[in-house]
C-alpha cells in the first residue's frame, strides 16, 4: 500500500498531513511525499518524522502539480495506491477501510465520505452535509457498484479519500490538459471494462477548504481539466455505460463554456459547445451558444453580468441562512487537486 503525497512549499499543512498517514492503524504501508519544492523547511518535516516507512522524492526543477503526482504513483510499489493531498488528513483506520473493501473481487476503487475543514482545521458540518448531499454520496449505497461510470462522471467518486488499484491505471497515459482534474482522469481509468467499486459510507478524511483552493482561483482550469478527462475517456470507448459518460461530459461542458466566455476566450467557447452539440443537441446548451455567437466584446460583458448577478443572487442566500458557505465562491461538483505550483493549494472532495 502506498500514499502519495504531492507538495510545494507548505510545511505548516504537510506536517499535519504526513502525521495522519503514519497514524494509520494499517501499518504496512509507504508514504511517498513528492517535494515539487526543494526547500529545507519541507525536508525538515519530512526528517523530524524519522520513519522509515516515508520516501522523500525531491525535484530538482518544479514539474508541475500533474506531473509531480503522478511521477509519485509511478514511483509507488503498492499493490494499491492513494493521493494525499499536503494540506489534507486521514482519519486514523481510513487506510485499513478502504483496504478491506478494495481487496473484493473485481473492485479496482474505494472511496468513502469526507469532512470538510476550514485553514484553521475546524470541521464545517454544514458545508459537509451540503456537499455530499450534492456530489450523491449521502445517499449511496454501502458496497460494491459496478459499472461506477455514472459515479465518476457526477462527481460522486473522490480521490480526495479514495484508494486505487495501482495497476488499474495506466500512469504513463495521463494527458496534460486533464490539468487540475487529473483525480476525475484517474477515478474514470479505473471505471474501464464494467470494473467495480467499493463504497464506504463513513467519512475518513478531512477536506481542508481556504482562499488559496484551487476550487476559488483556478475554477476555469479545473472546468475545463474535467470536461477533457471526459472527452478522453468517451474517446477511448471502454465504459460500458456510455450513456453515463455523455450526460458527464454534457453537464461538464456548461461550467466550462461559461468560464471561457468570462475570462474572454470566445473561441474557445464555441468550440467546446459545438463538440457538445455533435454529440447531443441538448437544449441547455442553446442559450450558451447564442452567446458565443456575439461579438467577442458583447459576449464577454454579458457573460461576465451574468456571473456577477449569480454571485449577488447566492451571497443573498447564505447570509439569509448564516452558512459556512461563504469560504467558497465557486466550487466545481467534484473537488480537485489545488495548486497550480505542484500541489493542492489551500482538487475531487
Amino acid at each position: 500500500m502506498s500514499i502519495v503525497v504531492p507538495t510545494f512549499r507548505r510545511p505548516h499543512f504537510l506536517r499535519g498531513a504526513l502525521a495522519s498517514a503514519l497514524a494509520q492503524s494499517e501499518r504496512d504501508l509507504e508514504v511517498l511525499v513528492c517535494d515539487n519544492g526543494g526547500d529545507a523547511e519541507t525536508a525538515a518535516v519530512v526528517a523530524g518524522a524519522a520513519d522509515s516507512r516515508v520516501v522523500h522524492v525531491v525535484r530538482p526543477r518544479n514539474l508541475g502539480m500533474v506531473r509531480n503526482a503522478v511521477d509519485g504513483f509511478l514511483r509507488a510499489r503498492g499493490e494499491f495506491v492513494m493521493k494525499l493531498d499536503d494540506d489534507d488528513r486521514l482519519h486514523a483506520d481510513a487506510v485499513k477501510r478502504l483496504l478491506t473493501a478494495a481487496r473484493h473481487p473485481g473492485v479496482t476503487l474505494a472511496f468513502a465520505p469526507i469532512d470538510l475543514v476550514d485553514d484553521a482545521g475546524r470541521q464545517l458540518p454544514e458545508r459537509t452535509r451540503a456537499n455530499e448531499l450534492h456530489s450523491g454520496r449521502a445517499t449511496l449505497a454501502e458496497g460494491v457498484h459496478r459499472p461506477f461510470d455514472r459515479l465518476v462522471a457526477r462527481g460522486t467518486v473522490a480521490l480526495a479519500c479514495a484508494l486505487v488499484r495501482r495497476d488499474a491505471v495506466d500512469w504513463t497515459e495521463v494527458p496534460d490538459d486533464v490539468a487540475t482534474a487529473y483525480d476525475r482522469h484517474i477515478a474514470l481509468q479505473a471505471a474501464r471494462d464494467g470494473a467495480a467499486a467499493w463504497f464506504v459510507p463513513t467519512p475518513l478524511a478531512d477536506y481542508r477548504i481556504h482562499p488559496g483552493s484551487d476550487t476559488a482561483r483556478h475554477f476555469t482550469r479545473q472546468s475545463l481539466g474535467s470536461l477533457r478527462a471526459m472527452e478522453h475517456a468517451w474517446n477511448a470507448g471502454r465504459h460500458v455505460d456510455r450513456g453515463a459518460l455523455l450526460d458527464g461530459l454534457q453537464t461538464s461542458t456548461v461550467p466550462a463554456a461559461r468560464q471561457l466566455l468570462r475570462e474572454g476566450e470566445v473561441g474557445a467557447a464555441r468550440d467546446v459547445l459545438w463538440r457538445a452539440l455533435r454529440r447531443r443537441p441538448d437544449r441547455e446548451l442553446w442559450p450558451l451558444v447564442a452567446l458565443s455567437l456575439l461579438p467577442d466584446p458583447l459576449a464577454v460583458r454579458v457573460a461576465r453580468h451574468r456571473q456577477e448577478r449569480a454571485r449577488r443572487l447566492e451571497e443573498g442566500k447564505r447570509t439569509r441562512a448564516g452558512s459556512d458557505d461563504a469560504l467558497v465562491s465557486a466550487a466545481p461538483s467534484s473537488w480537485g487537486p489545488r495548486s497550480s505550483s505542484g500541489c493542492r493549494a489551500g482538487g475531487s472532495p
